[in-house]
């Protein structure tokens, strides 16, 4: 038999104080011996005639691990070197003074208080309760635990802080009611100190994020799609309208009666409300709060000055295809979807999607912007086409639904349409790792911890969690009661804070 195979021995030292404790006794050495552990028990193993002093010794000796069920009368018999316990005791703190190994030893309260049941030497030692009250179950798998050796690694040693940003705080599990709408998106502060939330009716709300208080309720008065930024101290956010006002980026205030700062774009082409959407799709801020640049449905770029809320600077970015409608307006299909801002202020990247649903064939890729001058530094080109068992040209083509930026800024990470996370170096602009997921058409994908990406489904309330370094599902659990609409992490990776169909914001330590 190999040695991983042999399984462990084990010793259980105990007083006879009564029928029903000899009982307990023997059925918990089976209930072991059932669970593969090699038991020794004097019920078992002694018989008339053996020498009991030489048994004990024996059995301490080869055994891997000796349980000490401590009772009141244990500690007095040990204590008072009396009968067959107060012999082991002896046998036991030789062992442990010769051979140094006090693991070996694990007492198990079952009686009374542990300051009445352990004999002196035992005293400092860590336990396991059996006693009244205690929770046997999560007992009995700890020490299953300890005993083959399996308890759970301690995690892996981070990076030192950086003392230069304040502390993050501590958020609790919490559920945060009140909207009377879908929540469509939410948004975390970057000092972690504050939430805000934006429903389908255009409600906005703010909040203390460890004590969950709603600080402040704003109407925007339009309905807004997407809560898309905040500034670092919470103060501000960037939303924007896709409906009343496709073109408008607006400035809101979360701390004072200040009036909305407004940045429409008027160089978009006006087009008829319904079917034709050239919009502003996305949107994203500098750290400084000094830079923000929107995406638009036609794949333009604008940059702006936010402290002058003054467009500087404009870049066709991607090449939308305009297909015809009827005879009055058109629909642009393609367009800027997501955008993200490096931590300097001098680079961003940018995805478009095709969102085709009518063959057309659109520019999807991901690109890296110089923003000094507006240049291409990099690009990404679209995912190659998926086979799968539909007839529909939409099915048939595939498409980036999704990406985001890990927190070390040397990766990107994409969601395509078919259900693929892939990996990308963010200088080299090559493929580092890919797995599939689920097949959707619209999904979120966020990084979290160093090593951990998040990712949602269209219409799903499931959040899965993955293992970036080797593509591995580590957990997938439902969040919502409805399909879950938007999420954040927050600034030290530790919580997801989620926006749902069923009007809640929820908030979860991973």
């Amino acid at each position: 038999m190999s040695a991983s195979k042999i399984p462990p021995k084990v010793f259980i030292s105990y007083s006879w104080d009564d029928a029903s404790h000899k009982n307990w006794v023997r059925e918990f050495a089976a209930r072991l011996r059932g669970d593969g552990l090699d038991v020794t028990l004097d019920q078992w193993h002694v018989r008339p005639g053996d020498q009991l002093p030489a048994f004990v010794e024996q059995a301490v000796r080869d055994s891997d691990f000796a349980l000490i069920v401590c009772t009141p009368i244990y500690k007095a018999k040990s204590e008072g070197r009396t009968g067959g316990v107060g012999y082991e005791g002896t046998v036991i703190q030789g062992e442990i003074f010769i051979h140094g190994n006090d693991r070996k030893f694990i007492p198990l309260l079952r009686r009374g208080r542990w300051i009445d049941s352990a004999p002196t030497p035992l005293s400092g030692k860590a336990y396991i309760a059996f006693n009244e009250g205690a929770d046997h179950h999560q007992s009995y798998r700890a020490l299953l635990h300890r005993l083959y050796s399996n308890e759970a690694p301690p995690p892996a040693i981070g990076q030192k802080p950086d003392f230069s940003r304040p502390a993050s705080p501590v958020i609790l599990n919490r559920d945060l009611r009140g909207h009377e709408q879908s929540v469509e998106r939410v948004a975390i502060t970057q000092d972690g100190s504050r939430l805000v939330s934006i429903d389908q009716g255009g409600q906005l709300r703010v909040w203390d994020s460890v004590t969950g208080t709603c600080l402040r309720v704003l109407s925007t008065g339009n309905s807004v799609h997407q809560l898309l930024w905040l500034d670092q101290s919470g103060s501000r956010a960037l939303a924007l309208g896709t409906q009343r006002y496709p073109r408008r980026v607006s400035i809101y205030s979360l701390d004072s009666e200040q009036p909305t700062v407004t940045l429409e774009d008027d160089e978009i082409k006006y087009c008829k409300v319904g079917l034709a959407d050239n919009y502003v799709g996305a949107v994203a801020a500098a750290l400084d709060w000094r830079i923000a640049i929107t995406g638009s449905g036609s794949g333009e770029l604008s940059i702006w000055d936010l402290t002058m809320a003054v467009k500087i600077r404009a870049v066709q970015a991607y090449n939308a295809e305009e297909r015809k409608v009827d005879s009055d307006y058109s629909k642009l299909e393609g367009g800027v979807c997501s955008i993200r801002i490096l931590r300097d202020g001098t680079k961003a990247v940018t995805l478009s999607n095709r969102q085709n649903y009518h063959g057309g064939r659109y520019d999807s890729a991901i690109k890296v912007w110089d923003l000094r001058d507006g240049s291409l530094l990099k690009g990404i080109p679209p995912p190659g086409d998926r086979k799968t068992l539909s007839y529909s040209t939409w099915e048939k083509e595939n498409d980036f639904t999704s990406m985001c930026i890990t927190s070390d800024e040397s990766t990107i990470a994409t969601m395509e349409k078919h259900g693929i996370i892939k990996l990308w170096d963010l200088q080299s602009g090559e493929t580092i790792r890919e797995w599939s997921d689920h097949s959707c058409w619209r999904s979120i994908i966020e990084s979290c911890q160093d090593k951990l990406l998040i990712s949602i489904a269209n219409h799903d309330p499931d959040i899965k969690i993955w293992d970036r370094t080797s593509g591995r599902l580590l957990d997938s659990r439902r969040y919502h009661s409805g399909w879950i609409n938007s999420l954040c992490v927050s600034p030290d990776g530790n919580v997801i804070i989620t926006g749902s169909y069923d009007k809640t914001v929820r908030i979860r330590r991973i």
